[in-house]
């Protein structure tokens, strides 16, 4: 589903220390956590749909920025249902990929699985300069019914 204009719940960290719902226009959204501090978020490409024995579910890349930097942020995947309910997240810092900022490049479903790829990682040689991140990374993704399990993370140049 197009989802560029819809109010979607936001997975808790992305953008506040809370779970939050987001109301997006052209898939920007713009939230304030408890201390004031304005943070936003940005739906990315691609998302996809993935079946799972309880139903289909939306996955999502979230580019969540806190801290009112747009240089600085962290990359979600977020499952939605049907009805738009967050059923789950996985961060990509979660998967200790050192891409806490991938860009997703594509996801790939089967029945309650998926295979991420992105670019932005981290590998050797990248700390030498400010902010490189040369390689690339992915991962399996498994459905739990309420959040994802990550296996097989491999990076490369």
């Amino acid at each position: 589903p197009d989802l560029r204009n819809a109010s979607l719940p936001l997975p808790k960290g992305c953008v506040t220390n809370d779970s939050t719902t987001a109301s997006f226009a052209n898939s920007y959204a713009s939230a304030s956590d408890s201390t004031g501090m304005n943070a936003f978020a940005y739906l990315r490409h691609p998302a996809t749909v993935m079946s799972t024995s309880a139903g289909p579910l939306t996955l999502v890349p979230l580019e969540c920025h806190r801290g009112g930097t747009a240089d600085l942020f962290h990359t979600d995947i977020a499952a939605y249902t049907e009805t738009l309910s967050l059923a789950g997240s996985i961060s990509l810092r979660d998967i200790d990929s050192g891409a806490e900022a991938g860009m997703i490049a594509s996801i790939t479903t089967s029945e309650g699985a998926a295979h991420l790829e992105w670019v932005n990682q981290e590998i050797s040689g990248d700390r030498e300069c400010h902010l490189c991140s040369t390689g690339v990374g992915n991962v399996d993704l498994s459905w739990k019914g309420d959040g994802f399990t990550a296996s097989g993370l491999r990076t490369s140049h």
